[in-house]
């Protein structure tokens, strides 16, 4: 997985007559997030043992008329659940960080508001500049085992 610039700026906006003018949240965004937790996720378990395990899916797409598919293209609320659940998790397992309560979503209930969105997109933001300057940074021991032309003892 690749990393993805999150998307911080989550808005509703309504025009004066009532109109929504706001942000809307599709399929894209949701794979964007989503392979952004897979990202952190790997990322994580190489300074952290304890990272619970997070299994994202395949990515959800757009039927388009020549692959008329639209199997994939619905997002429910236990895939947003498990989103929150993982961020959860890496937030538990490296217990330096506080981004707030988690949300639990149910189906045909409230779907994810903006408030919700910018602060998971936030929190992953900050976690992935903290893990990559921890990686970045991390100590390497440098050590050379005997000279040229010796031998090594052990």
């Amino acid at each position: 997985m690749a990393w993805t610039t999150p998307k911080t700026d989550w808005k509703a906006e309504y025009s004066n007559i009532n109109i929504y003018l706001g942000d809307f949240f599709n399929v894209e965004d949701y794979n964007r997030i989503k392979n952004n937790l897979k990202y952190i996720d790997d990322r994580a378990k190489e300074l952290f043992s304890n990272i619970p395990t997070f299994n994202p899916g395949a990515d959800k797409h757009f039927p388009t008329p020549g692959s008329p598919d639209f199997s994939n293209d619905n997002i429910f609320a236990d895939e947003i659940n498990a989103i929150e659940n993982g961020l959860k998790g890496i937030q538990d397992a490296i217990g330096l960080f506080d981004y707030g309560d988690t949300k639990l979503f149910y189906e045909n209930g409230a779907f994810i508001d903006y408030k919700e969105l910018n602060r998971i997109e936030s929190a992953f933001l900050d976690l992935y500049e903290h893990i990559e300057s921890s990686i970045a940074g991390k100590l390497r021991l440098s050590y050379r085992l005997g000279q040229r032309g010796s031998t090594i003892k052990v």
